[in-house]
């Protein structure tokens, strides 16, 4: 009857959940702003409390609007990234050609003209690269001219307004430093890819060797065998 008997086995422990290094989660903004109005709200709070807390309250408001105002910069970031890129690349295209054209011209009143386009190209450069991140991007190159009256006059009241920046020196000038790097790297590239390709071209002599048995072909084909090459 012992036979029968079953043991009972013992329980496994469960661990002890270790709360001593669990991170606690961080109160959000509003979390915080919420918990001060409440605290704010009360009837006996001390004086000394209530104006520390109000100016808590009035640092975490300020907090929550420039983190609102990041995510909104940031999603006009995005939006426009690639039109602005296209648009910087045009313009980088149109000076390279006044660049090369200027190396190139004897005629000074030709030269006036390219400088003054070149001028207007680092402006519209300027434009691209200060125009406020909070705004809808009004495009240097329309797939259509603007019929608006309105968005004309923004655009060229911004236009103005950062190239009056720049030119007291209170922005910095836009340049085409980057784009002149990453062409000439790429040529570079493009140079070292086409020197591996060409292949290797050594002269080769041929001196045929007689073997003095003119008529016999026999001999005339293994002859060619021990022609030397220089």
């Amino acid at each position: 009857m012992a036979d029968n008997v079953k043991l009972k086995t013992p329980r496994k422990s469960k661990g002890v959940i270790n709360t001593v290094n669990k991170k606690t989660k961080s109160k959000s903004i509003k979390q915080r702003i919420r918990s001060i109005q409440r605290l704010l709200n009360k009837p006996d709070l001390p004086a000394t409390v209530r104006v520390s807390q109000e100016r808590m309250l009035e640092f975490m408001q300020n907090k929550q609007d420039e983190k609102q105002q990041y995510k909104k910069d940031a999603k006009m970031i995005k939006k426009y990234k690639m039109v602005k890129f296209f648009e910087k690349r045009k313009l980088w295209r149109q000076h390279r050609a006044v660049m090369k054209e200027l190396n190139n011209s004897p005629d000074d009143q030709r030269t006036e003209e390219l400088l003054e386009l070149q001028k207007k190209i680092l402006q519209d450069m300027n434009y691209i690269k200060y125009f406020p991140q909070d705004r809808k991007y009004i495009s240097l190159f329309p797939a259509e001219p603007y019929g608006n009256q309105d968005v004309i006059a923004e655009q060229e009241q911004l236009h103005q307004h950062v190239n009056e920046k720049v030119e007291t020196g209170e922005l910095p000038q836009a340049t085409f430093d980057k784009y002149d790097k990453e062409s000439k790297r790429k040529k570079s590239k493009e140079q070292i890819y086409l020197d591996r390709r060409k292949p290797e071209r050594h002269k080769k002599n041929v001196k045929v060797v007689s073997c003095g048995v003119e008529d016999d072909d026999f001999f005339l084909d293994t002859c060619g065998d021990q022609a030397n090459i220089e």
